[in-house]
């Protein structure tokens, strides 16, 4: 019996983002699912600062997948997009930060009151 795309899917969906309670699938993060007799093929885009969070991800969706019935072999593709860094947020001398001559600080202020 040969496993489905719809069968992988369902058993990624047990596989929580390390931290979460959620699980990678309703995260958005499984991009593509392939099986080709009993080789499947997931992959699955992470934005993370966290190096090991790829690789954890990695080695739950391998075993999961691996315990199917109807699946010889797995290769999972975990993919980390732009790591997010707070220096990328507040690079000195770029250009946002000079964008109006003389100021030195921008202070938001929002306001709770609805209405307007």
């Amino acid at each position: 019996m040969n496993v489905t795309p719809e069968q992988i899917e369902a058993a990624l969906k047990t596989v929580k983002y390390p931290g979460f309670s959620r699980d990678i699938v309703s995260f958005g993060l499984v991009k593509k699912v392939a099986v080709e007799g009993g080789a499947v093929t997931v992959n699955i885009t992470v934005t993370t600062a966290d190096a090991t969070v790829p690789r954890t991800i990695r080695e739950e969706a391998n075993r999961v997948i691996l315990a199917l019935p109807g699946v010889a072999s797995s290769e999972i593709h975990v993919t980390v997009g732009a790591r997010l860094t707070a220096a990328a947020h507040t690079q000195p001398g770029t250009p946002a930060e000079n964008a109006i001559p003389g100021v030195r600080h921008i202070i938001a202020v929002g306001s709770g009151k609805g209405g307007v």
